[in-house]
Protein backbone atom coordinates (compact mmCIF):
# COMPACT_ATOMS: atom_id res chain seq x y z
CA UNK A 1 0.00 0.00 0.00
CA UNK A 2 1.44 3.37 -1.02
CA UNK A 3 1.99 6.00 1.62
CA UNK A 4 2.36 9.75 1.35
CA UNK A 5 3.35 12.45 3.81
CA UNK A 6 0.38 14.13 5.44
CA UNK A 7 0.85 17.83 4.61
CA UNK A 8 -0.88 18.88 7.84
CA UNK A 9 2.15 17.65 9.81
CA UNK A 10 4.55 20.14 8.20
CA UNK A 11 5.76 22.69 10.73
CA UNK A 12 4.72 26.33 10.50
CA UNK A 13 7.38 28.77 11.76
CA UNK A 14 4.63 31.01 13.15
CA UNK A 15 4.64 28.65 16.12
CA UNK A 16 8.35 29.11 16.91
CA UNK A 17 9.44 30.45 20.29
CA UNK A 18 12.74 31.52 21.83
CA UNK A 19 13.34 31.64 25.58
CA UNK A 20 16.31 33.14 27.42
CA UNK A 21 18.23 31.47 30.24
CA UNK A 22 15.62 32.65 32.76
CA UNK A 23 12.79 31.03 30.79
CA UNK A 24 11.48 34.39 29.56
CA UNK A 25 9.86 34.40 26.11
CA UNK A 26 11.63 36.79 23.71
CA UNK A 27 8.63 38.20 21.86
CA UNK A 28 10.34 40.27 19.16
CA UNK A 29 12.09 37.33 17.45
CA UNK A 30 11.28 36.70 13.79
CA UNK A 31 13.83 34.00 12.98
CA UNK A 32 16.21 31.65 14.76
CA UNK A 33 18.77 29.61 12.87
CA UNK A 34 21.26 27.10 14.19
CA UNK A 35 23.78 24.66 12.88
CA UNK A 36 25.95 21.95 14.37
CA UNK A 37 28.99 21.21 12.22
CA UNK A 38 31.67 18.55 12.46
CA UNK A 39 35.06 20.15 11.84
CA UNK A 40 37.55 17.99 10.02
CA UNK A 41 41.09 17.78 8.76
CA UNK A 42 42.00 16.59 5.28
CA UNK A 43 44.14 13.48 5.28
CA UNK A 44 46.34 12.93 2.23
CA UNK A 45 47.29 9.27 1.81
CA UNK A 46 49.90 7.53 -0.27
CA UNK A 47 48.66 5.30 -3.04
CA UNK A 48 45.53 7.34 -3.79
CA UNK A 49 44.54 10.79 -4.98
CA UNK A 50 41.34 10.62 -2.93
CA UNK A 51 41.35 12.89 0.10
CA UNK A 52 40.27 11.30 3.39
CA UNK A 53 38.89 13.18 6.39
CA UNK A 54 39.36 12.99 10.16
CA UNK A 55 36.71 14.48 12.44
CA UNK A 56 38.41 16.81 14.93
CA UNK A 57 35.79 18.88 16.79
CA UNK A 58 32.20 20.08 16.73
CA UNK A 59 31.01 23.68 16.32
CA UNK A 60 27.57 25.08 17.19
CA UNK A 61 26.58 28.39 15.57
CA UNK A 62 23.37 30.31 15.12
CA UNK A 63 21.67 33.64 14.68
CA UNK A 64 18.63 35.50 15.92
CA UNK A 65 16.76 38.05 13.81
CA UNK A 66 14.38 40.26 15.75
CA UNK A 67 12.47 43.51 15.53
CA UNK A 68 14.15 46.37 17.33
CA UNK A 69 11.80 47.51 20.08
CA UNK A 70 14.28 48.47 22.84
CA UNK A 71 18.01 49.09 23.25
CA UNK A 72 18.44 46.11 25.59
CA UNK A 73 20.50 43.90 23.26
CA UNK A 74 22.69 46.74 21.97
CA UNK A 75 23.44 47.66 25.58
CA UNK A 76 24.03 44.09 26.72
CA UNK A 77 26.21 43.00 23.84
CA UNK A 78 27.74 46.34 22.79
CA UNK A 79 28.78 47.37 26.29
CA UNK A 80 30.65 44.12 26.82
CA UNK A 81 32.70 44.79 23.70
CA UNK A 82 33.36 48.41 24.71
CA UNK A 83 34.68 47.47 28.15
CA UNK A 84 36.76 44.59 26.79
CA UNK A 85 34.89 41.81 28.56
CA UNK A 86 33.08 40.42 25.46
CA UNK A 87 31.78 38.09 24.20
CA UNK A 88 28.56 38.06 26.17
CA UNK A 89 27.79 34.68 27.69
CA UNK A 90 24.03 34.17 27.74
CA UNK A 91 24.18 30.82 29.46
CA UNK A 92 21.50 29.00 27.53
CA UNK A 93 18.62 29.45 25.11
CA UNK A 94 15.60 27.24 24.49
CA UNK A 95 14.36 27.01 20.90
CA UNK A 96 10.80 25.68 20.66
CA UNK A 97 8.50 24.65 17.80
CA UNK A 98 4.90 24.06 18.88
CA UNK A 99 2.62 23.96 15.81
CA UNK A 100 -0.76 22.63 17.04
CA UNK A 101 -1.09 20.45 13.91
CA UNK A 102 2.36 18.87 14.37
CA UNK A 103 3.30 15.50 15.79
CA UNK A 104 4.23 17.04 19.15
CA UNK A 105 6.48 19.83 20.35
CA UNK A 106 10.21 20.15 19.79
CA UNK A 107 12.34 21.93 22.39
CA UNK A 108 16.12 22.23 22.12
CA UNK A 109 18.31 23.52 24.94
CA UNK A 110 21.41 25.32 23.62
CA UNK A 111 24.19 25.35 26.23
CA UNK A 112 26.96 27.88 26.89
CA UNK A 113 25.59 30.40 24.37
CA UNK A 114 27.83 33.37 23.57
CA UNK A 115 27.01 36.45 21.48
CA UNK A 116 29.83 37.71 19.28
CA UNK A 117 28.31 40.62 17.34
CA UNK A 118 25.23 42.76 16.97
CA UNK A 119 23.95 44.78 14.02
CA UNK A 120 22.63 48.31 14.34
CA UNK A 121 21.48 51.09 12.04
CA UNK A 122 18.35 51.92 10.07
CA UNK A 123 16.85 52.36 6.60
CA UNK A 124 14.23 54.97 5.76
CA UNK A 125 10.83 53.38 5.13
CA UNK A 126 11.75 50.05 6.76
CA UNK A 127 11.14 48.41 10.09
CA UNK A 128 14.33 48.10 12.11
CA UNK A 129 15.69 44.62 12.75
CA UNK A 130 18.61 43.34 14.81
CA UNK A 131 20.67 40.36 13.73
CA UNK A 132 22.59 38.65 16.49
CA UNK A 133 25.14 35.90 15.81
CA UNK A 134 25.95 33.38 18.52
CA UNK A 135 27.84 30.20 19.24
CA UNK A 136 26.90 27.38 21.57
CA UNK A 137 28.91 24.55 23.06
CA UNK A 138 26.33 21.82 23.47
CA UNK A 139 22.66 21.02 23.13
CA UNK A 140 20.02 18.73 24.50
CA UNK A 141 16.70 17.62 23.01
CA UNK A 142 14.15 18.33 25.75
CA UNK A 143 11.01 17.42 23.77
CA UNK A 144 10.72 15.84 20.34
CA UNK A 145 8.15 15.48 17.60
CA UNK A 146 7.44 11.82 17.03
CA UNK A 147 4.93 9.70 15.15
CA UNK A 148 4.02 8.52 11.67
CA UNK A 149 3.88 11.53 9.31
CA UNK A 150 2.38 9.49 6.46
CA UNK A 151 -1.11 8.63 5.33
CA UNK A 152 -2.05 5.54 3.34
CA UNK A 153 -2.90 5.74 -0.36
CA UNK A 154 -6.60 5.00 0.30
CA UNK A 155 -6.82 7.80 2.84
CA UNK A 156 -4.71 10.08 0.62
CA UNK A 157 -7.16 9.57 -2.26
CA UNK A 158 -10.07 10.45 0.04
CA UNK A 159 -8.29 13.56 1.37
CA UNK A 160 -7.17 14.82 -2.05
CA UNK A 161 -10.53 14.27 -3.75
Amino acid sequence: MARSMNPEFTINGDFGYLYDQNGQFISSVQEVTGQISVNREEIMRSGTRVTGYKATSITGTGSIRRFKVTSDWVKLIGNSFADGSGPVAAGQLIVKLDDPAALGTERLLLKNVKFWEIDFGWTVGSLIEENVEFTFEGFEVLDEMDGDPTITAARFDAVSA
